[in-house]
C-alpha cells in the first residue's frame, strides 16, 4: 500500500484546496501521518468503538 501517496492524495488533494492557513495545513498533515500507516490494518479493524469491520464476504452475505 503506498501510504505515502495516499496521505498526499487525501492532505493535498482531496482535502487540502479547502486549506487556507499553514498552521493547519501542517496540522492537517501530521493527523494523516498518525492515522494512514501500516499500522492501522493490524489486528481486528473498528468502524467506531464497539462496530467491528465485517470480514470478507459475498453479496448475499454482506445483506445479511
Amino acid at each position: 500500500v503506498p501510504y505515502d501517496d495516499l496521505r498526499y492524495l487525501f492532505g493535498e488533494i482531496m482535502y487540502g484546496g479547502h486549506i487556507t492557513d499553514d498552521w493547519d495545513r501542517r496540522l492537517c498533515r501530521i493527523y494523516l501521518e498518525e492515522f494512514i500507516k501500516p499500522e492501522m490494518m493490524e489486528g481486528e479493524l473498528f468502524l467506531a468503538p464497539g462496530f467491528p469491520l465485517p470480514g470478507n464476504m459475498d453479496y448475499n452475505s454482506y445483506h445479511q
